[in-house]
């Protein structure tokens, strides 16, 4: 009788993921069906209060939700570069995707999302990737290049 459980774990240990937990919230795969490493799994959201710009972390950006309090002014906050983003992931399949969010949980100003070094921001709408006081905003993330020295990053705003 096939045992899926099983078949997973030694799955899992034979990339070298390990298990924490009896099914892991999500992983993220790629187009080649393997996994390429765990994004939002069992993470909390990614929050930040801090006065100024911050430039995110690629932890920070695989939590899928960043609550951001912009405190008394609009805030600019900087994606990591495409490099240490795709890094952070250890060889990542090509097109590997996932939602990030924005939520902007604080005073009655904006936050924008800025892109790091080889990272580009696609709108769909709005002249900015921005989001307003109270407001969601999704980016749809896609790794169009993990070749290294080349890496690149596509943010599709939502």
């Amino acid at each position: 009788m096939y045992n899926l459980e099983e078949t997973l774990k030694n799955v899992y240990a034979n990339l070298g993921l390990g298990i924490q937990r009896r099914y892991p919230t999500m992983y993220a795969f790629g187009t080649s069906g393997f996994p390429a490493g765990r994004i939002g799994e069992a993470l909390a959201d990614a929050v930040v209060a801090t006065a100024g710009p911050v430039t995110l972390t690629p932890d920070q950006m695989f939590c899928r939700m960043y609550r951001r309090d912009c405190g008394a002014a609009a805030r600019s906050d900087t994606t990591p570069t495409a490099a240490n983003w795709i890094r952070a992931l250890r060889k990542p399949p090509l097109n590997l995707s996932y939602t990030w969010t924005v939520y902007n949980n604080g005073a009655a100003n904006t936050v924008t999302i800025l892109p790091g070094t080889g990272v580009t921001i696609v709108l769909t709408s709005g002249s900015a990737a921005t989001a307003a006081f109270t407001a969601v905003r999704n980016f749809r993330v896609t790794f169009t290049n993990v070749t290294p020295g080349s890496e690149a990053v596509e943010m599709l705003a939502l």
